[in-house]
């Protein structure tokens, strides 16, 4: 059998059998779980090299689907499905009533739905392996869609035993270290003593199990810059470029919309996403969209570390301007930078940004260092969103009331307020002098006393309203056909 038709560790081994290692870690003392999960994990690179003639381990055939199951919290996959959620998967895919009140404890929440299930679909048997088990909680993971996550789970409901779908729920609510009573990072370095310090410098997991498929692998960290990165060569960068680390961000290029998807915002197929979330399925299926890399500043070039070597902003990206042939916008491009010396040119800067639905802006010092994992003020780093950035005033006329329908029908509901149009003239055919509004929102009447008194007064009385609307309001569908509305006299207007 050649080693593209071998099947990997993972499809050999059956789940229930790393259920059963959960078990005994669980039921044994703290100081000695390590020595279980040692004793499974010896088994694991047993069977990797089992059928190598060369007797070396496959770095296409890791622990990576089991230690992705032991910390799920330091994985790529993510599910986001707490108590109420699961509560509601699992009942729907049993045809049961949810629980309530839904248990705020996971073990008694898990231990609830594992045994109602059970009693829907009785399963006696295992028979599905560790491989089968990551394909089904890959279809479960964030952001797949409900209609996917409850075809899975009435799936693993029906196939799985109790003692399975315990810990596989456990593992969707992320409750699974805390059920072993084992920390992740302990986890992590049981199966190497440099995999937790590989992961929190920015490696995943899976290349974490790729990199020390062999056990006596030595740790490859750059111990001087502290930078690691899954290295690739776009041909894109100048040929003398040998290496390089570039702090950059992953976004989304809409093909049809001719724009990146921002964030919280739809796409051009109705749908929101989060780049961090799409894998390299969802792009081969979706030729519409794109992955596209902003690059901001350069960190490391050519075996130097430029944050060690405290290279100043504005020198490092003079380095960073000169290591493309070419820029696409649609695959990598650096980031536009503008100098700014005045603060009305800041103003005008942050105002066209904001005006293109930008998210904010960062404000850099030229002699700025890069410290990682700050944008402090002493760095002289800001970043500035609309949220606390420069405040919107927006100058409103109340022009009429919305009162409510049946007995009450006398009482105000709420006040609507309106801005001057801009598609008006002082003077119009509905009144010399006079300005056209554009209704902006409804202010409801539960409003502190005297702010709703004040506002009432400007209504004066209620016989003097107009039924319809006038002309100098722009015309809104809403406004048109709905009789619980009343308008002031033009004469009546303040703007507050």
């Amino acid at each position: 059998m050649s080693l593209n038709q071998q099947q990997t560790v993972s499809q050999k081994i059956l789940f229930n059998e790393l259920c059963n290692v959960f078990q005994e870690i669980k039921s044994t003392q703290r100081a000695t779980k390590h020595f279980i999960f040692n004793k499974f994990l010896k088994r694991w690179r047993n069977e990797m090299i089992k059928e190598n003639n060369n007797y070396e381990y496959r770095t296409d055939d890791t622990f990576y689907p089991v230690l992705r199951l032991f910390v799920p919290s330091k994985d790529i996959r993510e599910f986001r499905i707490k108590e109420s959620k699961l509560n509601q998967l699992v009942c729907k895919s049993i045809a049961a009533i949810p629980l309530n009140p839904v248990p705020t404890n996971y073990d008694l929440l898990v231990e609830r739905l594992v045994n109602m299930s059970s009693d829907r679909f009785p399963v006696n048997m295992a028979k599905l392996t560790i491989f089968e088990i990551n394909e089904f909680l890959d279809r479960i993971k964030y952001p797949n869609n409900v209609i996917i996550q409850e075809q899975t789970m009435d799936k693993l409901c029906r196939q799985c035993t109790l003692n399975e779908l315990r810990w596989i729920f456990h593992i969707i609510l992320g409750n699974i270290e805390n059920y072993l009573d084992i920390p992740a990072h302990n986890i992590m370095r049981i199966f190497h003593s440099e995999a937790d310090n590989l992961w929190k410098e920015g490696d995943s997991l899976q290349i974490i199990c790729e990199k020390f498929a062999d056990p006596e692998t030595e740790s490859s960290m750059n111990l001087t810059g502290h930078l690691l990165c899954k290295p690739f060569r776009p041909m894109l960068l100048k040929q003398e470029i040998n290496d390089c680390v570039l702090d950059c961000e992953l976004l989304i290029w809409d093909n049809n919309l001719e724009s990146f998807v921002g964030k919280n915002r739809r796409a051009s197929d109705g749908n929101i996403y989060d780049p961090k979330y799409l894998d390299d399925d969802f792009f081969e299926n979706n030729k519409i969209f794109e992955r596209s890399l902003a690059v901001f500043d350069i960190l490391y070039l050519n075996g130097n570390c430029l944050i060690t070597e405290k290279l100043p902003l504005n020198e490092r990206l003079e380095l960073l301007n000169n290591i493309f042939n070419e820029e696409n916008i649609s695959t990598i491009f650096i980031s536009k930078k503008e100098l700014i010396n005045k603060s009305e040119d800041f103003v005008n800067f942050y105002k066209n940004a904001m005006s293109q639905n930008e998210e904010g802006i960062v404000v850099k010092s030229l002699n700025s260092l890069y410290r990682t994992g700050s944008r402090a003020e002493k760095n002289g780093w800001f970043k500035i969103k609309p949220d606390y950035g420069i405040q919107s005033v927006l100058d409103l006329a109340v022009v009429g009331v919305k009162i409510e329908s049946g007995q009450n029908g006398n009482r105000l509901k709420s006040f609507l307020v309106a801005a001057r149009s801009n598609n008006c003239e002082e003077s119009t055919s509905y009144g010399v002098g006079q300005i056209k509004f554009k209704l902006v929102a409804g202010i409801t009447s539960r409003l502190k006393a005297l702010d709703f008194q004040r506002l009432r007064s400007i209504i004066g009385d209620t016989s003097e309203l107009l039924f319809t609307k006038p002309e100098w309001i722009e015309e809104f569908d809403d406004l048109s056909k709905h009789s619980l509305y009343r308008f002031l006299l033009y004469e009546k207007i303040q703007v507050n």
